[in-house]
């Protein structure tokens, strides 16, 4: 089934353990947003903005349990963000100063395994 078209600029895509789908779009929104779309009714028109475009740019996404975990680029070096499944933004994970975030796994429950860099 196809969800969405070129024209639409869905550039990534995810699913949840809570029945839905995590898109990342970069339509009308050039550092990117998050869209939720249920599984129950996979048409893009049923699609919910969870996380508007903000200052830094989207470069990945993990949801979990309760969590999205949302990879960010600051520039050069990059960001690990987390929210609630309903949006709420949960803060920046703590993670070594001028670093990057790289792959990121999901494990149990609301873990994740994550690599990241420190930049010299």
């Amino acid at each position: 089934m196809q969800v969405s078209k070129y024209e639409d600029r869905i550039v990534g895509a995810q699913f949840s353990f809570d029945g839905a789908l995590y898109l990342t779009s970069r339509k009308d929104a050039l550092n990117g947003k998050v869209l939720r779309l249920p599984l129950a009714t996979p048409t893009l028109d049923k699609a919910t903005l969870l996380i508007p475009e903000g200052k830094n740019a989207l470069d990945g996404l993990v949801p979990s349990s309760t969590r999205l975990y949302v990879r960010e680029q600051v520039g050069g070096p990059s960001q690990l963000h987390a929210y609630a499944l309903d949006g709420k933004d949960l803060g920046v994970m703590a993670t070594p100063p001028i670093s990057t975030v790289g792959t990121m796994v999901r494990l149990a429950g609301d873990d994740l395994l994550g690599r990241h860099q420190q930049l010299p």
